[in-house]
């Protein structure tokens, strides 16, 4: 039997009893998608205290959906604790996904109407606006595990704003963990089609002393030709202080971009 979502909150939380927290334990080492959920909901808590700390607010559409939802608990335990702010946020996406998706299951059975309708596009801009605020607060923290999460969370925003862009190209440009500046190019393989990704591409690579960094830029570059491709590939490939297969990836990008 699956614990409900109150309880794995307050496993997360660490708000149960020692009898409660064994037996929810004993359920995650059996069960997967708890172990997916819980994974979930310690993210949105430490992004969550992180805003909580860095006193960034988030859209005010999302404060009136937390406010909504939690007012049938004492304000105090909510936004006073320890991790009140967190319980907010989790609560916050949570609400929103599930009236989304109520909303969705009901309009297959309703007839299609001219007009979308108003709660549920406000809904779905609720629920955007809070994925990336946790996206961008994940990408300010001190972890790379922690920022890796942040570059991970993009592929759950729906069209994402030139926020979420701008914080990509400048995690690729100045993160000092390898497997962070990785994740970030793949993130930012669904808008090859900007140019400002185009020419941030070009520019981090000159900026890459990693040779598994030059050369996923290196494909990333050849792959979107941006502005200026050809002559930031052909002078790395006849960098005599560059690694031998940085140089030879590029010298056939600079075949492919032409």
């Amino acid at each position: 039997m699956h614990p409900d979502d109150s309880l794995l909150n307050e496993y997360v939380d660490d708000a149960l009893g020692p009898e409660e927290r064994n037996d929810v334990q004993r359920h995650l080492d059996d069960c997967a998608s708890c172990r997916a959920a819980v994974a979930d909901l310690r993210t949105l808590t430490r992004a969550a205290r992180a805003l909580r700390d860095q006193t960034v607010e988030p859209p005010a559409r999302v404060w009136s959906r937390i406010e909504r939802a939690t007012d049938h608990r004492p304000r105090s335990s909510v936004f006073g604790s320890r991790v009140g702010l967190a319980t907010a946020a989790v609560l916050a996406l949570g609400v929103a996904s599930a009236l989304l998706g109520g909303g969705v299951a009901l309009g297959r059975r309703m007839p299609v109407a001219s007009q979308p309708d108003p709660q549920l596009v406000a809904l779905r801009q609720e629920l955007h606006d809070t994925r990336q605020m946790v996206m961008l607060s994940l990408l300010q923290q001190q972890s790379a595990s922690e920022r890796l999460n942040g570059v991970m969370w993009t592929n759950r925003i729906d069209n994402p704003g030139n926020e979420v862009v701008a914080a990509l190209l400048d995690t690729l440009m100045h993160d000092s963990n390898i497997n962070v500046r990785l994740a970030t190019i793949d993130a930012l393989k669904r808008f090859g089609a900007d140019t400002s990704v185009r020419r941030g591409a070009v520019e981090a690579l000159g900026r890459q002393t990693s040779p598994l960094v030059q050369i996923a830029l290196i494909d990333f570059i050849a792959e979107t030709n941006g502005p200026g491709s050809a002559d930031v590939l052909r002078r790395l490939s006849q960098d005599q202080m560059v690694d031998q297969a940085v140089r030879a990836r590029a010298a056939l990008a600079v075949q492919r971009v032409g």
